[in-house]
């Protein structure tokens, strides 16, 4: 139980950096455009 949990978990974390990581250059270029 604990293991699966665990790989839940991880797998969960996986998913949500490989989302996050394409995300991340659009969100730095809206952040600098909103500044300016």
């Amino acid at each position: 139980m604990v293991r699966k949990d665990n790989i839940r978990s991880f797998g969960f974390v996986n998913m949500v950096s490989l989302i996050s990581i394409p995300l991340l250059p659009k969100i730095v270029l809206l952040a600098l455009i909103s500044n300016f």
